[in-house]
């Protein structure tokens, strides 16, 4: 454990009130107070790994982010690192390639062409083209598209497939209005596709054991957005109803920063 007068010490923040806010936004976890080591008073403390997160939050805030980007930034490369871990282990493409059994009509095939098979049936109900699917399952194995989908998942992270006819992009449902408003897809349509309940479904089908996901780590988007006022980004909550399905709600608008700071969005 580590204690909040430590975190003070090796970040140079000035005042506990920021570990309290942190912690309230959801940033580290809640601390367990414990009586202060001179038998007076109470102190703070964390889990060790919160002070590398501590660290690595002020480091970016000193580059230019602001505490939401910043957060994003760490999530991001959470994200890389585990995706690294995945890559030093045995692949489970090439597993379920390496299991070979044969058709009604004797024709060959593995584990992994009828995982996709199952995947497709799903996917086939919002695309008809031939041309789109094979394209579409051309690049789902290039990418290992079940490697990556149980990465995200082992993450915390509700993985997303996006599909603009000639190339596949893996995100998670929280990072899609980002990506679809920060990188203009240049007119193309964008298909969409939630990745978890084919997978799961494929699993199931083909009798192996889906993974386990984390208890209590699966991140859910929240209603808000942010808009551009002037050189400003404002924060608005979204009321989920009204004549479109949705109306912001102004009188809880606040600004979280400058239009900066989407270069930081952008990864530029």
């Amino acid at each position: 454990m580590v204690s909040s007068k430590d975190i003070l010490s090796k970040t140079g923040l000035k005042n506990i009130k920021t570990l309290t806010r942190w912690y309230k936004a959801g940033i580290i976890p809640e601390p367990l107070i414990r009586t202060h080591p001179s038998g007076r008073g109470k102190m703070a403390y964390w889990p060790d790994w919160v002070l590398d997160r501590c660290i690595r939050l002020v480091e970016l805030q000193r580059q230019g982010h602001s505490l939401r980007s910043a957060v994003m930034q760490m999530d991001l490369e959470r994200i890389n690192n585990i995706m690294n871990e995945v890559k030093e282990q045995p692949s489970i493409s090439a597993m379920l390639e390496s299991k070979s059994f044969a058709l009604k009509d004797g024709q060959p095939t593995n584990l992994l062409n009828l995982f996709f098979a199952v995947i497709m049936q799903d996917i086939k109900k919002v695309i008809s083209d031939p041309d789109a699917i094979n394209v579409l399952l051309s690049k789902m194995k290039e990418r290992k598209i079940i490697d990556l989908t149980l990465s995200f998942l082992k993450a915390g992270y509700n993985p997303i497939l996006l599909f603009d006819g000639t190339d596949i992009d893996i995100t998670t449902d929280f990072m899609v209005s980002h990506q679809l408003s920060y990188k203009p897809q240049n007119g193309k349509v964008i298909i969409v596709v939630q990745l978890l309940g084919p997978v799961q479904k494929a699993f199931s089908i083909i009798g192996r054991k889906f993974p386990d996901i984390p208890d209590g780590t699966l991140a859910l988007p929240a209603p808000k957005i942010w808009a551009k006022n002037k050189d400003l980004l404002v924060e608005y909550d979204i009321y989920l109803g009204g004549g479109l399905g949705f109306e912001l709600i102004r009188e809880t608008a606040k600004v979280v920063g400058r239009l900066e700071d989407t270069k930081n969005l952008e990864g530029e």
